[in-house]
């Protein structure tokens, strides 16, 4: 029984390292394609920090990388 649950937990923080690899992959195009689009980087650091669904760590990551995609 204990070793289902140790097996259920390492599943449960495999599965939420490879959404978060995957959600932060996604937002990165979707970031790239809103600035090939035309939006200012302000425009797009705005849109960020309004959405309720994204976490801190990942605003701050993408926030990140906008600054680096400004600098480049």
């Amino acid at each position: 029984m204990l070793g289902g649950i140790a097996l259920l937990l390492l599943l449960v923080l495999i599965a939420n390292a490879i959404s978060e690899y995957g959600f932060e992959a996604l937002f990165r195009a979707v970031v790239r394609g809103l600035k090939e689009g035309g939006k200012t980087i302000e425009e797009i650091k705005k849109e960020i920090t309004s959405y309720w669904f994204i976490s801190r760590d990942l605003k701050l990551k993408l926030n990140e990388y906008l600054d680096s995609f400004g600098a480049a």
